[in-house]
């Protein structure tokens, strides 16, 4: 799943939950960020793979 893919679920998910489409926006962006942290810190990333267990 592409970073653009998992940023647009996260969106959905937060706006499902019913946040406003900015507070959204920001919450997507901490999430997309956590995960790219995290898949750099556990070697993972290579080949695309992306830690999903970031808080």
């Amino acid at each position: 799943m592409s970073l653009l893919c998992n940023f647009l679920v996260a969106l959905a998910c937060y706006l499902t939950k019913g946040k406003s489409l900015e507070e959204a926006i920001g919450l997507s962006k901490e999430y997309i960020c956590s995960i790219i942290k995290e898949s750099i810190d556990t070697k993972l990333g290579k080949n695309r793979l992306l830690w999903h267990g970031a808080k």
